[in-house]
């Protein structure tokens, strides 16, 4: 019996030690391509941000210094699948920056990389691709950087999409009131940074990055923004019925073929009341957009119609604030005309305008250097239409009817006045039966020379 208790001692101490041993000497930091393979799928569902599609890809690459793993959609359309390859090369490269430049190559690296395509129901489609980089440190591998990105793409045509043509005007207003109660009780003080609240704001700097699926809005706010860092990336999921007012029920796009006769409308002195109303319900109608020059002073009485302009597509430039000659202005008066106005805009639409038309045409080389010093494009026009002058709806349709080729060409007009709404409720349609597509000046620039417009330069006409 004392030799049955001795050998059941000495197994007791061996199993002991066997075990104090492998503890001593195991590590979760993985030592071939099967041991990493199995960190990386570990990786994936914890650290995960977003629900993943069925069909999925997993691409395993190990290296002992710098191994990655990066998992996709395998029925994602063509055009997006090339776009989401490319940057989620330029993820890993940027990864292999990072590890380079702090001299930590002796150690153990990986980057996995996780990302999905989801439709929304509207006709945007969402890419997001979220990107996690690792490193040794003692017998663990522990996140040390993560990165997302986000794209919108037209479901129909395969075309990147702004966040502005899925949703509305209104939805950082929207986003930003759900976000404030929600970090408020989901996270306690000594979770959420000083500055918190600065990155739930309406600021145009935020909510830029988000998911959209079939009934969830989901916003990324980056690590060590809201909350403290060890959060990492924080997602908020906002269900549409708390947002719905900000979703576009369907996604705002046209579609512009560069070979086709094109044109630009664009209308002065606004935002206007009922008549600028009738011109954006024309424009809204017949799937058409202009380019409107509004008076920063204006904007407190009419700014209903510069949201609306906004939503349906329209190009908001800057027309002054009261329209004076800016040329018999100093500098500093002319630069405070542009902004403030550009800020009454933004406030108003999210949208800060590149594009100023000086009022009366007016300007010379030091109006033209105070505009290009804040980085903006003087527009003026090809055809003015003299509305302003007849202020005849017959005549002003007339002058349109009257020019040979309007193809590159910016038409002028005022939407401050009734008689100018009557005539583009013709115009408009005329120039479509007419084969003209009607576009921004931005986009007349754009599908002309295939270049955006240039700080300094003064648009006329494009060819």
């Amino acid at each position: 019996m004392r030799k049955l208790i001795a050998f059941l001692m000495i197994l007791v101490i061996l199993g002991g030690g066997f075990f104090l041993i492998r503890s001593l000497t195991h590590t979760d930091i993985y030592q071939d391509s099967r041991e990493f393979q199995e960190f990386a799928d570990k990786a994936f569902y914890e650290k995960t941000l977003f629900n993943i599609n069925q069909n999925v890809s997993v691409d395993y690459k190990y290296d002992e210094a710098f191994a990655t793993a990066v998992r996709k959609d395998t029925d994602t359309g063509e055009l997006i699948s090339e776009f989401r390859d490319k940057k989620i090369k330029d993820r890993i490269k940027k990864c292999r920056a990072i590890v380079k430049k702090e001299k930590s190559k002796d150690l153990k690296h990986a980057c996995v990389v996780d990302s999905t395509v989801h439709q929304s129901g509207n006709g945007a489609e969402s890419l997001v691709i979220y990107t996690k980089l690792y490193e040794e440190q003692g017998s663990e591998m522990v996140l040390k950087k993560t990165d997302v990105r986000t794209f919108l793409f037209s479901e129909e045509s395969g075309n990147r999409i702004k966040p502005l043509q899925a949703l509305n005007v209104n939805y950082r207003a929207k986003a930003s009131s759900f976000c404030r109660n929600y970090f408020n009780k989901a996270f306690g003080k000594e979770k959420l940074n000083r500055d918190w609240r600065k990155y739930v704001s309406e600021d145009d700097s935020n909510y830029n990055k988000f998911l959209l699926t079939g009934n969830t809005v989901i916003f990324f706010f980056d690590e060590d923004t809201v909350a403290d860092p060890s959060c990492g990336t924080i997602t908020v999921k906002i269900p549409y019925k708390y947002i719905l007012s900000a979703v576009r029920p369907k996604v705002l796009e046209r579609y512009i073929n560069k070979n086709q006769p094109m044109v630009a409308v664009t209308y002065d002195d606004g935002p206007g009341g009922k008549s600028e109303a009738r011109i954006l319900e024309c424009l809204e109608k017949n799937g058409a957009v202009a380019t409107f020059f509004y008076q920063g002073y204006r904007l407190q009485y009419f700014g209903d119609n510069a949201v609306k302009a906004a939503e349906i597509g329209c190009e908001i430039g800057n027309h002054s604030w009261d329209h004076p000659q800016l040329s018999l202005l100093s500098k500093k008066q002319i630069e405070r005309q542009i902004k403030r106005t550009n800020e009454e805009i933004k406030d108003l639409t999210g949208v800060t305008p590149e594009l100023i038309r000086p009022p009366y045409g007016d300007f010379n080389n030091k109006v033209n250097s105070v505009i290009k010093s804040m980085g903006m494009t003087s527009v003026l026009w090809t055809l003015d239409t003299r509305d302003w002058e007849s202020r005849n709806p017959k005549k002003i349709f007339q002058s349109v009817k009257n020019s040979k080729n309007l193809d590159g060409k910016i038409i002028l007009m005022h939407s401050i006045y009734d008689e100018t709404a009557t005539a583009s409720e013709q115009i408009i349609p005329w120039l479509q039966k007419h084969g003209y597509q009607l576009v921004t000046v931005s986009e007349l620039v754009k599908y002309k020379t295939g270049k955006t417009p240039k700080a300094g330069q003064v648009i006329r006409s494009i060819r």
